[in-house]
């Protein structure tokens, strides 16, 4: 096979910790990054790509007794956040610790933004109801 040929295959790129499958055709020079690995068609898995992706909705319990809402795609990541650094919400900060009152899935970031719209529109009665349902389960 001459360097200038090209060869299709399935690619998985890692690019700040989001794992993207996709069929590429890729040269011998890009072949050479560490960041790419070649798999085999029988090792191709499209699950990773919507797995990694899901999107979370949650509600955090603050010391004082209030209710934060945000999305995530990683809820244990995002909660150290909250409880460990200055990655989180300012407004978490000054009422740490919080813990994870709700939570719900999301088909993307969208659908999560949206729905994060909506919790926040809730009076604290109506979220207080949804995150004692949501306990109860």
């Amino acid at each position: 096979m001459g360097m200038s040929e090209q060869i299709m295959f399935f690619v998985t790129s890692i690019f700040k910790g989001i794992t993207i499958n996709k069929k590429m055709r890729l040269d011998h020079e890009s072949l050479r990054h560490p960041e790419t690995r070649i798999l085999s068609s029988l090792e191709y898995d499209p699950t990773i790509m919507t797995t990694r992706n899901t999107w979370y909705v949650y509600f955090l319990r603050c010391n004082d007794n209030s209710l934060y809402a945000g999305i995530t795609t990683d809820i244990n990541r995002r909660l150290h956040q909250h409880n460990h650094t200055k990655l989180g919400a300012k407004y978490t900060r000054a009422k740490r610790p919080v813990t994870l009152a709700f939570i719900e899935t999301a088909s993307d970031k969208s659908t999560a933004s949206k729905r994060e719209y909506q919790l926040r529109k809730l009076t604290k009665i109506k979220k207080e109801q949804l995150v004692s349902t949501y306990l109860a389960k």
